[in-house]
This record gives structure tokens, sequence and C-alpha cells, in this order.
């Protein structure tokens, strides 16, 4: 088996499958970088103020790991120790048995497992010219330069779980500061993995909604419910 990818889902699956495959190889564009200590609350800021930095000055957002590292453990010493993530350049084709490179190296291989991470999939929003000269969107927040009105919520540093959902609560308290409603604009959402998205009742965007609600509209759903729950109380 060969696994692409250096960030921490390529690793943590080679170490879990490398004990029952025949062979396996770790490739990779670039050298692994690894950080020895724990990612504690102080590494964790630091790397979010580095992509912070980069989308201010509208360059686009490197991978997770380069920023990151991958953090070593007592697993990651021992896979080292065996030669389960000893590193092999990114191959050049992909052959009927395997992969090759230009050198004339070929590996044979059931299976490739790709873990390259992702990339924010904001193409259908390149009629708004949101991107800077240096190929990135710059960033106020979460919302765009540009276009103040477009927030990006998974781009840039909110590109995690726990950082897209920091980010899309200050978009809706952004949202919800701009006055709401239909005079209260939120033109976009997206997400790192998301395509065109429709706007959600907070005013943002996202994938199943696509009808603007004004405050009133908003409250209704939890009004009936309240209703609904006296209505039992009585009976």
């Amino acid at each position: 088996m060969i696994v692409v990818g250096g960030g921490a889902s390529g690793t943590q699956h080679l170490m879990e499958i490398a004990p029952y495959a025949a062979d396996t190889w770790w490739v990779t564009r670039r050298p692994p970088v690894f950080a020895e200590g724990p990612f504690d609350e102080d590494r964790g800021r630091s790397a979010v103020a580095m992509v912070e930095e980069r989308v201010r000055q509208g360059l686009p957002p490197l991978s997770v790991v380069s920023v990151t590292g991958l953090p070593v453990n007592d697993a990651v010493r021992k896979a080292r120790e065996d030669g389960v993530l000893d590193r092999l350049p990114m191959f050049d084709r992909i052959t009927p048995t395997g992969v090759e490179w230009d050198d004339g190296r070929h590996v044979e291989a059931d299976v490739i497992l790709w873990a390259t991470g992702f990339r924010a999939a904001i193409e259908h929003l390149a009629p708004l010219r949101l991107r800077e000269p240096g190929g990135g969107i710059r960033m106020d927040g979460t919302r765009a330069a540009a276009d103040p009105r477009v927030h990006l919520v998974g781009y840039g540093p909110s590109a995690s779980t726990i950082g897209a959902n920091r980010a899309g609560r200050g978009g809706a308290g952004d949202r919800a500061a701009a006055g709401g409603g239909a005079r209260g604009r939120v033109k976009g959402y997206t997400s790192s993995s998301g395509g065109p998205c429709d706007r959600t009742p907070d005013g943002l965007w996202n994938p199943g909604f696509s009808v603007r609600r004004s405050p009133a509209a908003l409250a209704a759903p939890a009004t009936r419910r309240a209703a609904r729950r006296r209505s039992r109380s009585r009976h």
C-alpha cells in the first residue's frame, strides 16, 4: 500500500495499516517536519496567527501541516524507528501495477491511499473578484476585504472544525450587528470543502437552505414550539 500525504491523517493511517500490510510506502510532496513537544494552546495560537498574517496580506493559505508540523508522540517515535515513516518523494506517474518515478524507480502496490488534505472551494466566487495579486483572498476576520458582505468561514485560519465553529459564530454575530433581515445582507458563505451555497436562516450561506428569512420569521419556529409546550402542559 502507498499512502500519499504528509499530514496527520496520512501518518495516522499509515501507522494503523503498517502492522497488517505486506509493505507500505509513504509518499509526500515535501519532506515532513516533525514537531517535538506538546501542541499546547500557545503553539495553537501561534499557528493561527501565522495563517492570519498570510491571509491579511492576500496570500493563499498554506497547508495545515506546513504551519503546525507533525506532532511527535510515542507512537510516532516508534513508527520512525521501525521505518514506517521513511518518506519517499512524490512519484511522477501511476502505472497499471503501482507508481513510478522519472529516475526509473518503480513500486508495486495494490492500493494508493490519498490523504492529501483539502483546499477551499471558492471558484464559484470568481465573479466577485475577491482575489488579490498574491493569489489569495485578503481577509478581515471572516470577511473578504474586497467585499465585506462576503464571509468565508473555513478559509484561512478557520480551516478546521474548531476554527470554523468559532468563525461561524463570529460571522453570525457580524450578521446580527448588521441588522439582519433582508436589508442587512451577507452576500456569501463558504467552507473549506463547500461549493456554491445558499443562505441559511441566520443570513450566512450553507447547502440546503435557499430562502432568506426576516428576524420575525427566524423567531417563528421557536415561538411555535413554546406555544406547543404550553398547550401540552395545560392538557
